[in-house]
């Protein structure tokens, strides 16, 4: 490897040098750039006059095609009028009826679990990682209940989904109410 670096070296050095050379005796100088100005004399002001152009209401180029012979040029201007558009009546403006938007009315739904189900206002985690539940029986003091604590004939069994605590009635049915409502 120690070799080649010398060696590197060189070719890099004679591409260098070609170059330049290249450079020094390939391009040919540029010429120098004319001298500005005027070689003549003074110069004159010439004014260009436009002769006056009468009307043209009656004269449309398009309508006298210059390459359509004089006898055919009425058939051509036909041709090139637009036909005559058939526009209907218009229209009567719209009648508004203004709407009266039913008033939702929702069914009354007892609540679950008959009159005396609990009502879950909250809950709680305490640092030994158990769950207890804020609820209340109507007319009684609030009650922090653990999983599986009776309050009256509720038995509180279980947190579901984060906000729906699940009780059991005195039969083993299970209801379900949300946390807050």
């Amino acid at each position: 490897m120690t070799r080649l670096a010398p060696l590197g070296a060189a070719l890099a050095l004679a591409a260098a040098g070609a170059a330049l050379a290249w450079l020094a005796l390939g391009v040919p100088p540029l010429p120098p750039p004319p001298v500005p100005g005027h070689p003549g004399g003074e110069l004159e002001a010439i004014v260009a006059e436009v002769q006056p152009l009468g009307a043209f209401e009656s004269f449309y180029v398009n309508d006298d095609n210059p390459f359509v012979p004089w006898r055919e040029r009425a058939v051509e201007r036909q041709r090139l009028q637009p036909a005559p558009i058939a526009t209907p009546p218009p229209r009567p403006p719209p009648r508004i009826v203004p709407i009266q938007p039913p008033k939702l009315e929702l069914p009354r739904l007892p609540p679950p679990g008959a009159g005396d189900a609990p009502r879950v206002l909250g809950y709680t985690r305490l640092p030994d990682g158990s769950l207890r539940l804020l609820a209340q029986l109507p007319d009684e003091p609030p009650r922090l209940l653990a999983v599986g604590e009776q309050l009256g004939r509720w038995r509180f069994l279980e947190l579901d989904a984060g906000n729906v605590a699940v009780f059991s009635d005195e039969l083993g049915r299970q209801h379900r109410f949300p946390i807050g409502r």
